[in-house]
């Protein structure tokens, strides 16, 4: 709930059209999380990411104002 606040607040409050976010891709937790609320994966990037001393991959997910407008319930009446 707190993430689904978060989302509408940002894109409530300020004009952003996309959000992104980026986890480890075995981080199937997050990313279950992160679809809930409708963040969408689109790729990897690999090494990008430096982790105790280690370059990982990272998944980045996004959310793009549209996506977030036709999921609102407001905008299903």
């Amino acid at each position: 709930m707190l993430l689904a606040a978060a989302v509408d607040r940002v894109f409530v409050e300020t004009d952003a059209y996309r959000l992104c976010i980026g986890l480890f891709p075995d981080n199937h937790r997050a990313r279950r999380a992160y679809e809930a609320v409708g963040f969408t994966a689109e790729g990897i990037a690999r090494g990008s990411a430096f982790f105790k001393g280690v370059h990982r991959d990272e998944l980045v997910m996004a959310q793009l104002r549209p996506e977030w407008e036709r999921s609102r319930p407001a905008a299903r009446t």
